[in-house]
């Protein structure tokens, strides 16, 4: 007789205890957050970081790389993004993705024109991070499992990807982009530097000095000889078409590269990657535990409302800085664009939250930095990539309201990397040097 009743009162603690937690907003499972920063933010200027996790359009590669440039021209400030890249997307032989398996390169073609943009894009001073080979949810990954990942991960990247190499004049010696040889004037592959200048209305700027002109391709129109299609499986969405890279690469008397593209690794330098964002941002105690036995500087797997940057202070990655996607109160959801496409959110939507949260970092939090994470997936028709493109020539532009009042003069545009291993070091060190 006594059974139901103690039944019942444990079904209802149990309803009790998730309704807390709820109203709580507990901490997911096994998912470690550092201590808040005790950096003096409010004495530098506002750091703003954009980053990207995919890496797979060639479009969209040189769509981000391209605005950077021009918010640089036109406003002086240097824009440097993090792009967390799968490597997936960069080996024709990857097995066991969980991206969709269309995205994986058909070609070796395609992977090196793939490494080549970007390695363009480190050449640009712009950082490439970690978001695993296959984009598959690890939250309840061994150490094990994570270590495998993040191993093949880096073994593909550090034969691939390279410190940049300039020569006297300071431009980097490779990728060396070249027009097509073979295309006529205006043709697709030639050279260009106007979309005026090219039949199909459309000039692509490889690098500040070399443009070709271009055309979209998928399966049903791929692109003409010697020209090489980013998606070239797909049958709906497009890409555009864009020449190899040439090779050899010789610099100062030693091959970089040979004749068939192939790096010569003792006369280069494997590139660094030191920031991680997890796929689904699905993160644990085994993922940090494998980070910070690799020596990794920083993690941006972790949301959270607007605040400073995180500090591990203890295992398991202890040392380790956190860079949070962040939300704030009175916003549709965190700063990233499927979190706004997966709850129905507009372009305006998102520029009107994005210009809040400017405010508020800049005038009521004490300037802690603030970022955007979104994707090479174009949700909504582009409409998330024009607002983060809106927020930055705002943000640049000093976040002038309608008046021209400046709410936010001091502004620069960090990668997660420049701000974890050299700004707020030395900022740190700055104030712990004063009397």
């Amino acid at each position: 007789m006594l059974v139901a009743p103690v039944r019942s009162r444990l079904t209802r603690m149990s309803l009790l205890a998730v309704l807390v937690c709820v109203a709580a907003s507990c901490k997911k499972r096994d998912a470690p957050f550092g201590e808040p920063m005790e950096t003096d933010f409010g004495a530098h200027p506002l750091q703003v970081t954009a980053s990207f996790d995919g890496s797979k359009r060639f479009a969209m590669w040189l769509d981000t790389l391209g605005f950077a440039r021009k918010l640089e021209r036109e406003t002086g400030k240097p824009l440097h993004y993090t792009y967390f890249i799968n490597t997936a997307y960069y080996d024709p032989t990857v097995q066991g993705v969980a991206i969709d398996p269309l995205d994986v390169p058909t070609t070796s073609e395609e992977a090196r024109v793939r490494w080549a943009l970007t390695q363009q894009a480190l050449n640009e001073g712009h950082e490439v991070a970690n978001h695993t080979v296959r984009h598959a949810s690890g939250q309840t990954w061994t150490d094990d499992a994570w270590r495998k990942e993040i191993d093949e991960f880096h073994a593909l990247v550090e034969a691939n990807l390279f410190e940049p190499v300039v020569d006297a004049k300071g431009k980097a010696v490779f990728p060396k982009w070249e027009p097509l040889k073979t295309a006529a004037a205006g043709q697709p592959g030639a050279r260009c530097g106007a979309d005026a200048d090219c039949q199909g209305g459309t000039c692509l700027h490889l690098t500040e000095d070399v443009g070709v002109c271009s055309t979209t391709c998928n399966a049903n129109t791929p692109c003409v000889a010697g020209l090489v299609c980013g998606s070239p499986t797909w049958t709906t969405a497009t890409d555009v078409c864009i020449p190899p890279p040439a090779f050899p690469v010789e610099h100062e008397g030693k091959v970089l590269f040979d004749a068939e593209g192939k790096p010569q690794r003792d006369n280069l330098r494997p590139y660094r990657v030191v920031g991680f964002r997890a796929p689904f941002l699905h993160f644990n105690s085994a993922l940090y535990r494998v980070l910070a036995a690799r020596g990794y500087a920083y993690d941006s797997s972790p949301s959270w409302k607007l605040g400073p940057p995180r500090r591990m202070t203890k295992e398991p990655g202890l040392g380790m800085a956190q860079f949070p996607l962040m939300w704030m109160k009175g916003a549709l959801t965190y700063s990233m664009d499927d979190a706004y496409n997966s709850k129905g959110g507009t372009g305006a939507q998102m520029e009107e939250d994005y210009q809040k949260a400017l405010h508020a970092a800049y005038e009521d939090f004490g300037r802690v930095p603030w970022n955007m994470g979104h994707h090479f997936a174009l949700f909504r028709g582009g409409d998330y990539w024009r607002a983060m493109q809106k927020t930055l020539t705002y943000a640049a532009a000093g976040c002038r309201d309608e008046e021209g009042v400046r709410h936010c003069q001091e502004v620069e545009f960090p990668s997660f990397r420049e701000l974890a291993e050299k700004k707020i070091p030395s900022w740190d060190a700055t104030a712990a040097s004063k009397p």
